[in-house]
Order: C-alpha cells, then sequence, then structure tokens
C-alpha cells in the first residue's frame, strides 16, 4: 500500500527488480567479454587485475559502534571468467570489493565468495556471474626452488602492466604477516618497489604464487605458493569448506639430556614432546602429555621438531600437517610411551575459527559484548587486539597478547572466551 504523505517527484517509472537484475547482468557480461577470450586462452597479463577494497572494523572500546571506513588496494588473479584469486587478509573486514582493469580503469563489484585467514587466501566473484566448476580446471603451479628467477606482476603509475625481475632467496616454514600462523613462504628479492599484496608470481608462463607481504627497506617480498595455491582453490568447490588440516596439539623441542632422561628415551637421539593435546581435537583424542613424536606420516623428526623434506630440505614439520594433508586424512605416528616406542593413527580434523579460544573474528561479525553498571565487557578477538594500532603488540597488555599468540596451544573447554574490560 502507497503511504499518501510520499510523492514520488521524478519523471520516470521505478524500474522493476527484474529489469535492474538484467541491466546488472548485462553490465556484468560486458566487462566478462574485455577481452572476449576465454580464461583459458588468455595471456597473463589479461588475469591481473586490481582490487580496491573498502573496509570496516568493530569500535574496540564501542563495541557497537563501527570505526570511520578505510580503504586499501592489491591485486588478484583470474582463475575463470568469474573468479579471482586473492590473499585475504586484502579483503578482510570488507564493505565494499571493486575489481579494476588495466589502462581502462572499469569498475565492477565483486563479493568474497570463501576467505581463509588459516592460508591467507581468498577467492572472489564477480557480482552476478553465474556459478560454475571452472575452477577444477585450474593451471598446475610451477614448484620453485632457491634462486629461481620469477616475475612479479602489478600496475604502473598509468595502469600499464609492470613486469618486476625477483629472485627466490630463502624458503621455509614461516609466521604470516597478519596471523599468528606458519605457512611454508618464499622469500623474493625483487628489482623493484612491489606496490600491492596479493601480485601474481609468474615462472615460464605459469602461476608460481601470490605475494603476501613487502619490506620496501630490503626488497623482500613474501609469496605464498604451492600446495596450498591449488588445494585452496580445488577445496573451495566443497560444501563445506573445511579449510586446511589441524592435528591440536601444542608441543616442546626436545634437546635438553636431563629431560630426554626423565622421559626415559634410552638411545632415542631425536622426536619433539607433546606439551598439550587440546580437548576435543584429533591431538586430544590421540596424544597424552609427555608423549615424544619420534616420526610423523612417516619422516623422522628430529628434537627442534624439523624433518627432511625431499623437495624443499630441512622443514619445520607442522608442513607435514597443514601443507602435506587434508581435513579427514587419517595419519600414521610413532610415539615413545612408557619406555617403548608405539605405533598411533590420527585423523586429522579442520580448524574453525569459531573454536579457537581467542577466534581471528575477520568477517566484521560483531564481537559479543555486555554494559552492565556503567562497565563495557567484551569478547577478545583478532580485531580487539589489531584495532590498537600498527604497533598493538608494544601497546596491548602483555597478557592478552600471551593469549593470542598462543590460544592454539592452550588447553580449554570448546566454546570458552577470554573477555576483557575495554571501559
Amino acid at each position: 500500500m502507497t503511504d499518501p504523505g510520499i510523492r514520488v517527484l521524478s519523471p520516470w517509472k521505478a524500474a522493476s527488480s527484474q529489469q535492474v537484475s538484467r541491466v546488472v547482468s548485462l553490465l556484468t557480461a560486458a566487462w566478462l567479454a574485455i577481452p572476449s577470450a576465454a580464461i583459458a586462452d588468455r595471456n597473463l597479463e589479461d588475469r591481473l587485475v586490481q582490487i580496491q577494497v573498502t573496509r570496516q572494523i568493530q569500535n574496540p572500546f564501542l563495541p557497537w559502534q563501527f570505526s570511520p571506513s578505510s580503504s586499501a588496494s592489491g591485486y588478484g588473479y583470474f582463475i575463470n571468467d568469474a573468479q579471482v584469486l586473492t590473499t585475504e587478509n586484502l579483503v578482510r573486514n570488507h564493505t565494499l570489493v571493486e575489481l579494476v582493469r588495466a589502462q581502462t580503469g572499469e569498475k565492477i563489484t565483486a563479493r568474497v565468495e570463501i576467505a581463509d585467514h588459516l592460508l591467507n587466501l581468498a577467492i572472489l566473484r564477480i557480482e552476478g556471474a553465474p556459478v560454475s566448476d571452472q575452477a577444477a580446471s585450474f593451471e598446475a603451479i610451477n614448484p620453485l626452488e632457491l634462486n629461481d628467477s620469477v616475475t612479479i606482476l602489478q600496475f604502473d603509475a598509468d595502469r600499464k602492466v609492470q613486469h618486476s625481475a625477483a629472485i627466490v632467496t630463502q624458503i621455509g616454514v614461516t609466521r604470516l604477516p597478519s596471523a599468528p600462523y606458519s605457512l611454508l613462504s618464499f622469500r623474493l628479492l625483487s628489482d623493484l618497489d612491489v606496490n600491492g599484496e596479493g601480485a601474481p608470481v609468474i615462472q615460464d608462463g605459469k602461476l608460481s604464487g601470490l605475494i603476501v607481504s613487502y619490506q620496501s627497506s630490503a626488497r623482500i617480498a613474501v609469496m605464498v605458493s604451492d600446495p596450498f595455491l591449488s588445494r585452496f582453490v580445488k577445496d573451495a568447490l566443497k560444501a563445506p569448506y573445511l579449510g586446511p588440516a589441524s592435528a591440536g596439539f601444542s608441543w616442546r623441542s626436545l634437546v635438553d639430556p636431563a629431560k630426554r632422561k626423565y622421559l626415559k628415551l634410552g638411545t632415542e637421539k631425536d622426536g619433539i614432546q607433546v606439551a598439550t593435546p587440546l580437548r576435543g581435537t584429533p591431538g586430544g583424542l590421540t596424544l597424552k602429555p609427555l608423549d615424544v613424536i619420534l616420526k610423523w606420516d612417516g619422516h623422522a623428526l628430529d628434537s627442534l621438531g624439523y624433518y627432511n623434506d625431499p623437495h624443499f630440505g630441512r622443514l619445520q614439520f607442522s608442513h607435514l600437517v597443514r601443507g602435506k594433508r587434508s581435513p579427514g586424512d587419517k595419519v600414521p605416528i610413532t610415539v615413545f610411551r612408557d619406555g617403548k616406542a608405539q605405533q598411533l593413527d590420527m585423523q586429522l580434523a579442520g580448524d574453525p575459527d569459531l573454536s579457537a579460544l581467542v577466534p581471528e573474528n575477520v568477517t566484521r561479525k560483531r564481537a559479543e559484548y555486555l554494559v552492565e553498571g556503567g562497565f563495557i565487557i567484551r569478547e577478545l578477538d583478532m580485531a580487539y587486539m589489531r584495532a590498537l594500532g600498527a604497533d598493538w603488540r608494544s601497546r596491548a597488555d602483555s597478557r592478552l597478547i600471551h593469549y593470542y599468540l598462543n590460544s592454539r596451544s592452550t588447553d580449554y573447554e570448546p566454546g570458552d572466551r577470554i573477555v576483557v574490560l575495554v571501559g
């Protein structure tokens, strides 16, 4: 029923929802048709796209409000005609995501289809584009080795595609730049500044990885590559998306001879000590405190938690969990328990953010809060910690930093949360 107190002053008739949808579909189709070739036939430069993001986070001290909007830009790589692969950190807390083409500067809205902060990867879908399984044909990733030469693609000031030469200087399991998780990553020495994360890295005409961070003072870029990119794209087609594998326990190095003697290891010279098996996880169901893990999935572990990878050399054993396996896989392990070696099987699980003691909360969902008697109490999450600024590690309470950085190695009941008085 029309409100008699409101008059429509426009001389144009209101468009129906079907008409609006048709216009959006036509605009999307036109944007996808430039260039007209299918994505499999496009050259690498046509797959590069700039991503402009508008962000907004919950006010850390007045949790019923949102902080002022900010913006960021980076890059993505078309994996088919409708989907773009980029980094999760770039689109975190987004309210608007737009794709911008080279040279023309044309923009079109995209939505975040899948985002995984544990891998720092995300897939965007052009708004209005039809759903398909084209991502299943995502091309193989070139495996890199030390001293390999690669090319980083990005835009210059005139929005033309710029090629930056780089060399692989280091390969290892390192912490992600914006989350307390570690992944196999590659350090690249670049001849030009990298002006946005998500920039694709190319070798021999194939994608090798995406840039996740860059240090301009040293010209060092950090890249995430396979096995994570191919597996992420493949797993994104499944429902529900389970993310990377998780074992669910914390561990300690085992180099102290006195501790090894206390554990009655005898002639065993390697292995790591289980510190805390987390309740409700595979580790909590399989392991016990003071267990010593000697082998994981057929690979011997040294006393610092490293193994010899056949392709990359000496790596931290966490890569055997997150990099080699998927949720649901059953992994054989050898543990030293009660004075003897035992063979066990552990079925790995996913690592949902909502089950963490201190969740990342990267979806703009409001953290739970309570206002009572003039006191403002809220749950602790990553968004609260990082809202303190770039120097949050020095500004935040050291106890909160400890809980945040060690939340997945702290024994707690599923559903438990840390709460803080913020005002």
